[in-house]
């Protein structure tokens, strides 16, 4: 069992809109854990990175003019990634823009099973906020340089290291029972979901729901299925909402009605 943990940074949050990968960051391990190989890479995206964006990674639109496209990448991407379970934070993210890029280059993606560290952080502990910047804090991990490729790359794999041993200590008898209480394997990513939510996942289309917040007061809002996961037994959506201008969780059974796209 070989990992390869990935970090990606993008012009924006949405495929759906556009949006492409301008670096990226893998980290090919063995099974004890040790690093075999390193690649990062700035990546021409052939579109300006939104302010959001840039405001996060500060990489400029200049900076990328000379950078490869991604089809001159995409033969080391695959090197690195065949065979081994992608580990992000937030791996559906990374994944999702990854599959697009090769998609556009007109290359078959290889669908790799995934885990998920926020996945495995939120089975293990009590956290008010499991970004990844509150998690390297919570278990003290030096990163230099956040918010680009490699770093995140790096700051995620010590993170699951930490989440590795913590779940020696307290529920696993090994790594590959806590990879597998927490795999995610692609032909079953959508199969347990709503119909609704499955189309706007796989499509990344907005949708608009009818939402009853913990005060029981209810709202409609327009948002963007980014993700969805399973927390102590009940599925959130992971989604860009509209009104807020921001991301936001949505518990999938306080949902209480979607509407159809009018357009």
């Amino acid at each position: 069992m070989q990992f390869c943990f990935i970090d990606t940074e993008t012009t924006g949050l949405f495929t759906s809109y556009g949006d492409r990968i301008c670096e990226i960051g893998l980290l090919a391990v063995d099974e004890t854990l040790e690093i075999i190989e390193s690649f990062e890479s700035l990546v021409n995206p052939l579109r300006e990175i939104s302010a959001a964006a840039f405001e996060v990674n500060q990489i400029g639109d200049a900076e990328l003019l000379s950078a490869p496209l991604f089809p001159q990448l995409a033969d080391k991407v695959l090197e690195l990634i065949d065979r081994r379970i992608l580990v992000g934070h937030n791996v559906l993210f990374d994944n999702g823009f990854l599959k697009n890029e090769f998609r556009l280059a007109g290359i078959e993606y290889p669908d790799p099973r995934m885990l998920d560290t926020r996945d495995i952080a939120r089975g293990l502990i009590s956290s008010p906020s499991y970004g990844l910047s509150s998690l390297v804090g919570q278990f003290e991990i030096e990163v230099e340089n956040r918010h680009r490729a490699m770093s995140d790359c790096l700051a995620t794999y010590q993170l699951f290291k930490h989440l590795l041993a913590l779940g020696l200590e307290k529920n696993y008898s090994s790594l590959e029972q806590m990879a597998g209480r927490y795999m995610i394997e692609p032909e079953k990513l959508f199969e347990s979901l709503p119909d609704w939510l499955q189309e706007a996942l796989e499509k990344g289309i907005e949708i608009e729901i009818e939402y009853m917040n913990r005060g029981n007061v209810t709202s409609r809002r327009k948002i963007l299925p980014l993700s969805a996961f399973d927390s102590h037994g009940k599925l959130y959506i992971e989604a860009f909402c509209q009104s807020r201008k921001s991301k936001r969780t949505f518990l999938v059974e306080r949902i209480k009605n979607v509407y159809p796209d009018r357009k």
